[in-house]
């Protein structure tokens, strides 16, 4: 899961979210403004083995 926010947020740290990349002074909230960072959260670790590439063709055929 990935999250924009504006700083400081101690929620989002405090829920286990890790800064990933912060955009300074880009925010404005509260007539002032603000670093905004995005933050991250792995939900679950990636499933082994992963799959092979697929090509766009195929990916389209099956697509819904």
């Amino acid at each position: 899961m990935f999250d924009g926010i504006a700083l400081p947020n101690a929620a989002s740290v405090a829920i286990g979210m890790r800064r990933i990349a912060v955009y300074e002074g880009v925010g404005f909230k509260f007539d002032a403004w603000h670093d905004v960072a995005w933050y991250g959260l792995r939900m679950a670790e990636p499933g082994l083995p992963l799959a092979g590439p697929v090509s766009l063709p195929e990916l389209l055929s099956t697509a819904v």
